[in-house]
């Protein structure tokens, strides 16, 4: 089974952020509870952008800005409000029946187990 690397020692692997940075961080984010990336975010260690395109590249996810997106409502119909609520996603386009998803947190594997279910 591979070995998971942790958000901060990836960031630090590749000299986006300092070892410095992430202790910070890390204990700033045991006191607050929050999530890494945000806390590196909130700190204006990185920012939103930065992390967001350096996540995609290492995911090898495509990372798509909803704002310059063509919506078709047909398709992102088929996600029911619920679901999409919930996972915090948006079908984005059906290719010849494969529905292509958009999430916020594209590593919630429960999320990705319940919309494989529900398509």
């Amino acid at each position: 089974m591979p070995q998971k690397i942790r958000l901060g020692d990836l960031l630090v692997s590749h000299g986006v952020i300092t070892p410095a940075e992430l202790d910070k961080a890390i204990s700033l984010q045991n006191i607050t509870g929050g999530k890494l990336g945000q806390v590196l975010i909130d700190g204006e260690v990185i920012s939103e952008d930065k992390l967001l395109r350096f996540l995609s590249e290492q995911l090898n996810l495509p990372l798509i800005d909803l704002d310059d997106f063509e919506f078709t409502p047909v398709v992102t119909a088929k996600l029911p409000e619920t679901y999409a609520r919930r996972f915090r996603a948006i079908a984005l386009a059906d290719n010849q029946g494969v529905i292509q998803i958009g999430m916020a947190d594209p590593l919630d594997l429960f999320a990705q187990d319940e919309l494989r279910r529900l398509f």
